[in-house]
Order: C-alpha cells, then sequence, then structure tokens
C-alpha cells in the first residue's frame, strides 16, 4: 500500500532482532512479518547475531534491509558493548525483539546508554528458562517498554517471569492462507504427484509430523502410537519431517517395532505447504511449545489435527474438540485419538474444516500485520 501524499506521515522504522533468519517458528514468524508488512505504515529492518546458515534469504527474498552483527563468541565483552551502543543509537521509532539469546544485547542497550526507542519484547515458548538462562532473562525483561505473547502459553510464561497481565498483548503468528488451500484440482494433482514421488499408493492413510527431531517433541511418541494401530490400521504410514539430534535414535526405534516400511524420515523439506495436501492427519505429539506453526498449516490445511495437550494447542483448535487433544507422553492415547479419526472419517473432516475456518481467520498474516501495526501505534502514542 503506497503512502499518501500530502499531510500523511511517512512509514516510522522497526528494528528486529533475531538470532538468525533460518531455523524454526520465530524465524518463519519474523520472514513473515516482513514479508507482508504495511510499509505506508512502519518499514522494518532486521539485525541478526550470526549469518543465515542454508544462504538462502537475503534482502531480496525477505524484501527489507538485513545487517549480521557477525557474533563470533558469546562471551566476548567488546562485541556485547558494541552492539548494545549500535542498539541505542539505531535511528529507528520502535525496537522489536524476538529470543532471548538477541534480546540480551537490547537490554544492555536500554541499561548502558538509553536506548531511546520503545522496545517490544515477543515469547514464543511456555517453557521457563532454567539457572543462569532464567536469570538473564528475568533480567531482559525488566529493561523492556512492552511485551507480546503469540499464544495463551506464551503470556502465562511471561506472567511466570514476571511481567504483569495487562502488560501482554497476545498476537498469534501470522501465515499466507492462501498457499494452504489451493483449488481442488490442484490439490488433487500435488496429492498425486507426492504420493508418487513417496511411494505412497493413494489407498494408504498417510499421517505427518512436522518439527526439529529434538527430545520435547516427543516423536517417538507418535512411533509409538504407530505401531500399536499397526494389527488395526495395516495401511497406516507416518511422515517424518525435521532434523535433529534425535533422529538416529527415532530410526532406531522404527527399526526395532519392525515399521521400517511404514515410516519414512524425509529430513529438512521446504515444500511442507504440498505435503499438506497428500496426507490424511497431523499427528504432533510435542510436549513444550508456545504456538506450534506445523500445527496451523496442518488446520489451514484442512487436516485433523492429533496433539497433545499444551496451551498453545487450544489457540489453533479451539473448544468442543477435546476429542484429538491427548496428555502429553501417552502414546495410548495418542493411538486411540488417531483410530478415533480413522473409524469416523466424516466426524473427523467436518470437526477439521470447524478448525479450519477458525484458523483462517486467527492467523491470516494480513490480519496479524494490522495487529503488530496497532500495537506499535498505542505504544508510540503519547
Amino acid at each position: 500500500m503506497p503512502v499518501e501524499s500530502g499531510n500523511a506521515r511517512p512509514p516510522r522504522r522497526v528494528l528486529m532482532l533475531v538470532n538468525q533468519l533460518t531455523g524454526g517458528g520465530t524465524e518463519r514468524n519474523v520472514k513473515m512479518l516482513c514479508r507482508h508488512a504495511d510499509r505506508s505504515r512502519y518499514a522494518p529492518e532486521v539485525w541478526t547475531l550470526i549469518p543465515d546458515r542454508e544462504g538462502s534469504v537475503d534482502e531480496n527474498t525477505m524484501g527489507v534491509p538485513i545487517r549480521c552483527l557477525q557474533r563470533k563468541n558469546i562471551y566476548d565483552p567488546r562485541f556485547a558493548l558494541r552492539t548494545a551502543w549500535d542498539i541505542s543509537r539505531a535511528q529507528v521509532d520502535v525496537i522489536h525483539v524476538f529470543l532471548p539469546a538477541i534480546a540480551f544485547y537490547a537490554a544492555l542497550a536500554k541499561k548502558l546508554f538509553g536506548t531511546r526507542a520503545p522496545i517490544v519484547y515477543s515469547e514464543a515458548t511456555d517453557m521457563p528458562a532454567q539457572g543462569w538462562a532464567g536469570v538473564r532473562h528475568r533480567w531482559n525483561l525488566r529493561q523492556f517498554t512492552a511485551f507480546a505473547a503469540n499464544s495463551s502459553g506464551s503470556r502465562r510464561h511471561l506472567q511466570h517471569e514476571g511481567v504483569p497481565e495487562d502488560k501482554i498483548a497476545v498476537i498469534p503468528n501470522g501465515h499466507d492462507v492462501s498457499i494452504f488451500q489451493p483449488p481442488a484440482d490442484e490439490r488433487q494433482r500435488l496429492r498425486g504427484m507426492i504420493r508418487s514421488q513417496l511411494g505412497l499408493a493413494d489407498t494408504e492413510v498417510v499421517a505427518i509430523t512436522v518439527g526439529r527431531l529434538i527430545p520435547t517433541k516427543r516423536v517417538n511418541d507418535g512411533i509409538d502410537a504407530l505401531a500399536m494401530l499397526s494389527e488395526q490400521h495395516p495401511n497406516l504410514r507416518l511422515l517424518v519431517v525435521g532434523i535433529g539430534a534425535e533422529q538416529a535414535a527415532l530410526v532406531n526405534q522404527v527399526s526395532r517395532l519392525g515399521l521400517s516400511n511404514r515410516v519414512l524420515f524425509l529430513g529438512k523439506r521446504h515444500d511442507v505447504p504440498h505435503l499438506l495436501q497428500a496426507v490424511d492427519l497431523c499427528l504432533f505429539p510435542s510436549e513444550v511449545e508456545g504456538l506450534p506453526n506445523s500445527v496451523i498449516e496442518a488446520a489451514l490445511s484442512g487436516l485433523p489435527i492429533v496433539a497433545c495437550d499444551i496451551p498453545g494447542i487450544w489457540d489453533i483448535v479451539g473448544p468442543g474438540h477435546e476429542d484429538w487433544v491427548v496428555p502429553c507422553r501417552q502414546p495410548t492415547r495418542l493411538a486411540a485419538a488417531v483410530a478415533k479419526i480413522l473409524t469416523h472419517r466424516a466426524d473427523a473432516a467436518e470437526h477439521a474444516h470447524e478448525i479450519q475456518q477458525r484458523a483462517m481467520t486467527k492467523f491470516s498474516i494480513r490480519d496479524v500485520v494490522r495487529q503488530w501495526c496497532n500495537y506499535y501505534d498505542r505504544i508510540l502514542s503519547p
């Protein structure tokens, strides 16, 4: 949207601070906000601590200026002071901080050099930091002006860290909803193409789990649930999308359970929206999340979702879908929920459609950008 001529206010500048631009949900959220920013109101730029690990993100793909601070050593006091000084003197209207690592330098800028611009901190987890990291995080929070959480769980986490509830705005992660809802003929084409590439028959029922392969994601529980269903549902398959330290252990688990022909490890993929058109349900056994993007994407794609009972999940599925949300670390309950979906396909499709309609309204990137602009306006209002 162009800036109006005459007396229209020029767009205000927002400095977004993030550790890096490749990684998990927070990094994806920063990229989405930049790509869809309403530049008639706010013009973002991004500073990162370390370079893009994959070389796939630059100013052309982001559409905003990007500066890498090139941190080499997390214990370098000269880097810390120089970075804090640079942040304090940035010619911007708002500083928006994502993630605790880079938040420390923004907090230091405020404490030592009196940062001129207000600092907004975004929280995207419901897991309290422990030990020294927890002490540092709470010190960081005391330096900031405003706070936002991406889910009810993240809001409670900020409250637990000492931030008053009335100082926290809840603004979810935004998504380009259109890419998850192709026309029916295109969806059918993608389904056939992806299944052919993966060697999956159209008659097979395919579940998908997307996320880093780390202990808290509990992919092992999903595999155990699949094993429990193998006799009753011999055509059920599982796609595991993601990489991480747990991959070798998970591959061994699959082999030990005799599921090697039923679980496909796809590694890191850049075509998840296409994969979601080719599967039948989303399985999400994670026990720690703020607001899981992979579940939002499954919801936008109209998939039934079986997930563990963590706060961020309820922000996505809403009330009335309790049969699909089960206690953490209970593969038997995961298996029972999947079995119910497979047995009552029509009911599952109806529930999935309800969740999809909710997600289209709540997580549209255009609406989320509008919420952020309005929040910046409130922070800057006299």
